[in-house]
């Protein structure tokens, strides 16, 4: 640097600008063998200038360095242009690499064989349901089958067999169905009369019920102790409203199906992924319902279907549908920062990166349904349990179901190789 640079420099720290960082600025333009002139250098050797004559040295060596560095920025961005478009010339593409991943990388599906077992095993479980359902059917509830139904607490041994003998002659042929329910009750499910309306009708069938009971209550037992202490729960629900019900259930379901289609189609601008998510969801939903038949009669707690397991049906589908959409989204992510990349390795990728995620938001949903299905009530056991199984078939048909199943659309559509 000689004196003039010096002296400018001076100048401008006494207005406050640091001296050092405005030295390394001068510096660094003259070792760029960028010229700038600010005035006249015999104005700029005399120290003893007044504070109107500094502040117009300052301004004025300001606006030519901004000016420089910014004609600077310009010509360095054309140069690039120039580079690129002479390189294009001459054939050079270019554009994000398509790089394999690493052999080291921790790929869940690597080249996706892992498709294969899974594909294998969502088939047996979805073909062991439809054989359960074809043959051994549902624990259907008075709110599917219509009927009249009956809670009663016992306190004493629970004999199913003998009770429903006992029941049988008063309900006239219209033979009564027992089961246990809970720690200490029966539920007694009959169509007896069913056709028929009114507070006698009512009357007269808990009367029967009473009667039937009666040697399993105890000694001195009467209709109205029975009333009050035992009989804790009375439904009705006729075949016409049990076939609405039905229609309704059935209709709640295929809309909800629908919507979540159209949702992650619309979301993702893509309708391979509202087929993988949709597929996934219909995955689940036959599962859970195929273990229902399976289970029934087996475990020590109510599955019997009704209104509320079409609840937790739809809340599985609901809780399903979130997962998938987290994991398609770190595709579509992965896709757009690296779009020259194979579709299989993009997939890949996205799975990996949220399978962590997914498997410890299940975890900790599935623990608190564990504790609520010990330290529940008997009443919401079966809701509890068929919470619990949505939410495992659930988690595994995000990453195993959905997404395969989109990649092969979409491999397919875009003529990829496997």
């Amino acid at each position: 640097m000689n004196d003039n640079d010096t002296l400018v420099i001076k100048s401008l720290d006494r207005l406050g600008r640091n001296y050092e960082a405005i030295k390394e600025e001068w510096q660094d333009f003259k070792k760029r063998n960028i010229h700038v002139r600010v005035l006249d250098m015999p104005l700029l050797n005399t120290e003893n200038k007044d504070d109107l004559t500094a502040n117009l040295i300052n301004d004025v060596v300001l606006e030519l360095l901004s000016y420089v560095a910014e004609s600077e920025r310009k010509n360095t961005k054309q140069r690039q242009k120039e580079g690129i478009k002479a390189a294009k010339d001459k054939g050079v593409k270019f554009g994000r690499p398509s790089v394999e991943l690493p052999d080291n990388w921790n790929s869940v599906i690597k080249d996706w064989k892992a498709g294969k077992i899974t594909a294998f095993i969502s088939g047996a479980m979805i073909l062991i349901s439809i054989i359960s359902i074809c043959v051994r059917g549902f624990d259907v509830g008075v709110d599917f089958a219509g009927g009249r139904s009956f809670v009663v607490e016992l306190q004493g041994e629970r004999n199913v067999e003998a009770i429903a003998q006992s029941l049988a002659p008063q309900f006239e042929g219209a033979a009564p169905e027992v089961k246990t329910y809970g720690a200490t009750d029966v539920k007694i499910t009959t169509n007896y009369k069913i056709n028929e309306k009114g507070a006698d009708v009512s009357t007269e069938v808990e009367n029967k019920l009473f009667e039937g009971m009666k040697p399993f209550l105890g000694e001195g037992a009467t209709y109205e102790s029975f009333a009050q202490n035992n009989l804790k729960q009375s439904d009705m629900v006729g075949p016409t409203i049990a076939n609405d019900i039905i229609y309704g259930a059935v209709i709640a379901i295929i809309v909800a199906l629908i919507c979540m289609f159209l949702y992650i189609f619309i979301r993702f601008s893509k309708w391979q992924y509202g087929l993988g998510a949709v597929v996934a969801l219909m995955h689940d939903s036959i599962i859970v319902i195929g273990i229902y038949s399976l289970l029934y009669g087996i475990v020590p707690f109510s599955l019997e279907i009704g209104q509320t397991f079409v609840a937790a049906i739809l809340t599985i589908i609901g809780y399903s549908i979130n997962d998938t959409v987290v994991v398609f989204d770190r595709i579509r992510e992965y896709t757009r920062e690296y779009p020259k990349r194979q579709t299989k390795l993009l997939f890949n990728q996205g799975i990996n990166s949220t399978i962590s995620r997914t498997i410890n938001t299940s975890m900790t949903t599935f623990l608190t349904l564990l504790i609520m299905f010990i330290f529940g009530a008997d009443a919401i056991k079966g809701f509890v349990f068929s919470m619990a199984i949505g939410i495992i078939v659930g988690t595994y048909s995000s990453l195993f179901v959905a997404s395969p199943i989109s990649y092969a659309f979409m491999k397919k559509n875009q003529g990829e190789e496997a």
